[in-house]
């Protein structure tokens, strides 16, 4: 997943990895590729994956200005890096050029929030306007049985 081999060669400076583009990522029904709809950081979270987005007028805010002269040019000079980062994306935003990049989530900051989601949905239960119990159920479920909790008690 995310394997920084695959990213794309830049077009006029842009570029998506093609993981980013898996539907288990977004909202139900959307199809991301083209609805534009954002990526889902608990979803990428509850997978073991830490998202971080950096615009170039934050990466390089001596150069902002540019932007509006050279439109798409400024982009394709541009070269974020994050150390122990992957880059997966180049993309066009609101407020111009920005970068998405992703890390593999330790082990322990897995089981860590896994164990949050099941206190959060204990307290979320408790009477007398709690959640049913049957939420309470897939909300525990949803904490503990998925493939990075998994994957993380099994490097233990």
């Amino acid at each position: 997943m995310f394997d920084p081999d695959r990213m794309p060669a830049r077009v006029d400076g842009w570029a998506v990895h093609p993981d980013v583009y898996l539907p288990q990522w977004y909202p139900e029904g959307t199809r991301p590729e083209q609805d534009s709809v954002a990526i889902d950081r608990d979803k990428l979270l509850a997978a073991g994956w830490e998202v971080m987005y950096v615009t170039r007028h934050v990466d390089e805010p001596d150069r902002a200005q540019l932007y509006d002269v050279q439109d798409e040019l400024w982009c394709s000079t541009w070269n974020p890096t994050r150390p122990s980062w992957t880059l997966v994306s180049i993309y066009n935003s609101n407020e111009g050029p920005a970068s998405m990049f992703v890390r593999r989530l330790s082990p322990a900051v897995v089981i860590r929030a896994s164990l949050q989601a099941v206190i959060d949905a204990t307290c979320a239960y408790l009477p007398p306007d709690g959640i049913s119990k049957d939420e309470f159920i897939n909300r525990v479920l949803g904490a503990t049985d998925n493939p990075a909790i998994n994957a993380a008690m099994a490097e233990r």
